[in-house]
């Protein structure tokens, strides 16, 4: 199954906790911030049963990253699109972060890929299916934010069809803007039906405030998600 909740894509290096300087041994760096609490292997563990593999207990070879929490734990793994990391890779990136870093957290480096463990927080883990509003109230109009993503393109089969990245689309409409992307970098296999009750759903609890709402597939990978938001084309009309 996809994992139950959704990690935020964007803004990545900016969500993540402080290094040290040098590298450990294995390749492995810890974070200088002690979380509040210690993040539990137990809890990683819960995570690392989430991810979804292939009958071949490998990762796909379309998407180039994935996160997954549980708890106290998240883990972010980056990889080279085409790479396929097993289970059993995965799995030991992790216990040897934990066993270089105890409940810090921290990256493992690999040529073509890392994996990150950290501390799961309300910073940088969202809830699938649930519209998320920012405080701030902006000049646009939702009907324009309906029509704009009405026209987000479309394959052959229907399939949304990025316009500005890989895997993002953008259409401005008014003074909205509509972005949908795959939070796993991986191609789109989602249409306009499959997620049109989601985005009335994120226009009628938002409004006029900008805002967000991750649904869970809609990727050609196993553990990704669709990312859709609207906002201000103009942010000098927001309050």
């Amino acid at each position: 199954m996809i994992s139950t909740m959704i990690f935020l894509a964007l803004s990545v290096a900016g969500l993540l906790p402080s290094f040290v300087s040098g590298q450990a041994q294995n390749n492995v760096t810890c974070y200088v911030n002690r979380p509040p609490r210690p993040i539990d292997f137990r809890d990683c563990q819960g995570a690392l049963n989430k991810i979804v593999y292939d009958q071949y207990n490998r990762l796909d070879s379309v998407s180039g990253r994935l996160f997954v929490w549980h708890k106290t734990c998240r883990i972010h793994v980056q990889k080279t699109v085409t790479l396929t990391p097993s289970r059993a890779h995965i799995e030991g990136a992790v216990r040897g972060i934990f066993h270089s870093c105890n409940y810090t957290g921290g990256m493992r480096s690999e040529p073509q890929m890392s994996t990150r463990v950290s501390r799961a927080s309300s910073l940088n883990t969202y809830p699938q299916n649930q519209p998320i509003c920012r405080k701030r109230k902006c000049a646009f109009q939702p009907n324009d934010c309906l029509l704009a993503f009405n026209q987000i393109p479309v394959d052959n089969k229907g399939n949304f069809e990025p316009n500005l990245m890989n895997n993002v689309a953008r259409v401005k409409r008014g003074n909205c803007t509509v972005v949908v992307r795959t939070t796993d970098l991986a191609p789109f296999r989602t249409s306009h039906p499959q997620l049109n009750s989601a985005f009335k759903q994120l226009l009628s609890r938002c409004g006029n405030h900008p805002g967000k709402i991750f649904v869970p597939g809609g990727t050609a990978g196993r553990n990704g998600a669709i990312k859709l938001s609207i906002r201000a084309s103009r942010t000098d009309t927001c309050k």
